[in-house]
C-alpha cells in the first residue's frame, strides 16, 4: 500500500516514441550465402515513466528486410519478424540520460533466408515468446526526446528445415542485434522529467 501511494505521488510523464534502424540476424549460414548484414527496422513505444529513474512501456518492433519466396532457390535473402512486447526501462536522472531495459512478450519471425539458398529451407515461426534486453542514450530539448539504443531480441517458436525434402527442426530460436534511433515526444516537460 505505501508503494502505491508512492508511485501514485511521483511525478509521472507520458512519452510516446518512434524509432528506425537497422537489424542483424545472428545466425549462421552454410559457406555458400550469407544471411542479410543489416535490414529496415522501425519501432513504435508508449510509456509512462513513473518517479525519476524507472518507466514501463509497451512498444511494438517490425523487422522489414522482405520475406523469402517458397521455393527455396533463390539468390535473395530475407528477413522479417514482428513483435509486441511490454518492457520496464530504468535510467538515470540527469540529461544525457543512460538506460538499461528488459522485456518480454510475442511475435512472430515471418522469414529469415540466406542468399543464395542453394536449396536451404528458410527459418519460419509460429506465435511464441520474444525477449528483449536493451541499453541506450538520449538527449532532451524541453518536450522532445533524440536517443540511439542498441538492443538484442529473441524470437522462440521457430522452424527450420534443412534442405527442401529434410525433416523440419522445432523449438528453435532466432536473434538478432538491432540498432535504432529514436524520436520522442514527453507530455511533461523537461524540468519535471529530471526533477528541478
Amino acid at each position: 500500500m505505501v508503494v502505491l501511494l508512492a508511485l501514485l505521488a511521483a511525478p509521472v510523464a507520458i512519452e510516446l516514441e518512434l524509432a528506425g534502424g537497422g537489424a542483424h540476424a545472428q545466425a549462421t549460414p552454410d559457406s555458400y550465402g550469407s544471411y542479410p548484414l543489416a535490414v529496415p527496422a522501425l519501432q513504435a513505444r508508449a510509456a509512462i515513466d513513473l518517479g525519476k529513474t524507472v518507466s514501463f512501456d509497451a512498444r511494438f518492433l517490425a523487422i522489414l528486410g522482405g520475406e523469402a519466396p517458397a521455393n527455396y532457390d533463390t539468390d535473395t535473402a530475407a528477413f522479417k519478424a514482428v513483435a509486441g512486447l511490454a518492457v520496464m526501462r530504468l535510467h538515470s536522472q540527469a540529461y544525457p540520460q543512460l538506460w538499461f531495459e528488459g522485456g518480454l512478450g510475442f511475435g512472430h519471425l515471418i522469414s529469415l533466408q540466406q542468399g543464395p539458398s542453394n536449396e536451404l529451407a528458410p527459418r519460419r515461426g509460429h506465435a511464441g515468446l520474444v525477449a528483449l534486453l536493451g541499453t541506450g542514450i538520449r538527449f532532451a530539448a524541453k518536450t522532445w526526446l533524440l536517443g540511439a539504443e542498441l538492443s538484442w531480441v529473441n524470437w522462440t517458436n521457430v522452424e527450420h528445415r534443412e534442405d527442401c525434402c529434410g525433416p523440419t527442426r522445432a523449438g528453435l530460436s532466432t536473434q538478432a542485434l538491432l540498432l535504432m534511433f529514436s524520436v520522442g515526444y514527453s507530455l511533461v516537460p523537461r524540468r519535471i522529467l529530471i526533477g528541478e
